[in-house]
């Protein structure tokens, strides 16, 4: 039996692996064309936390470290949460693995956010919401359809971000497809729609 093709972004940009069939321009677009229907069709709540590393080095955010990952995940569980409790839901959180060191370290980052809290929610908070106090972690290779997504969805999502906050050239081509269609999906102000802050966090 052949090997599930794992859709990684850095692969398809590159169209190498599977991916090299794309090198034709029918085939990227049609390609392309089934990725954007596929979004829209999924069923799926954005957010996005895109960070400045240069002024983090001195601010903790209720973590025992500055690392700027680590720091994004705080923030990126405080929206979650809050989104789940309003929903009137629990959950836990799947991660894309990095490697032995750095999945240690994101799991210690993800257990100090449910045992000590973080800057606007109590570590009450996140045991009523979160299923588990342990972060499931799973390599690319596992073939985890939402990891693929958001591999996905990452780069035109950080991308528009920082153009917004004029760091960076505006998207074109089929990333400001991706970047545009994801703006529907983003978490949003339950009164008045508001993204900012809610769906699309940038630390500054």
């Amino acid at each position: 039996m052949d090997e599930p093709i794992v859709l990684h972004r850095e692969d398809i940009c590159a169209k190498s692996g599977a991916f090299k069939c794309l090198s034709d321009s029918s085939k990227n677009r049609l390609f392309q064309e089934d990725l954007l229907r596929f979004i829209a069709a999924s069923d799926f709540r954005a957010f996005a936390v895109v960070i400045d590393k240069s002024l983090t080095q001195n601010r903790h955010y209720g973590l025992s470290d500055a690392n700027p990952y680590h720091i994004s995940l705080a923030i990126m569980l405080e929206r979650y949460c809050g989104w789940l409790r309003f929903s009137k839901q629990v959950g836990d959180v799947l991660a894309e693995g990095r490697g032995g060191r750095e999945d240690k370290q994101l799991k210690a980052a993800y257990q100090a956010v449910c045992n000590g809290g973080a800057r606007y929610f109590k570590p009450e908070f996140f045991s009523s919401i979160l299923t588990t106090s342990d972060i499931k972690i799973k390599a690319k290779s596992a073939d985890v359809p939402g990891l693929q997504l958001a591999d996905l969805l990452a780069y035109a999502a950080k991308r528009r971000i920082l153009e917004e906050q004029d760091r960076a050239k505006p998207l074109t081509g089929f990333e400001k497809e991706v970047a545009d269609l994801l703006e529907s999906k983003y978490n949003r102000h339950s009164y008045d729609g508001r993204i900012v802050g809610y769906g699309k966090i940038f630390l500054k």
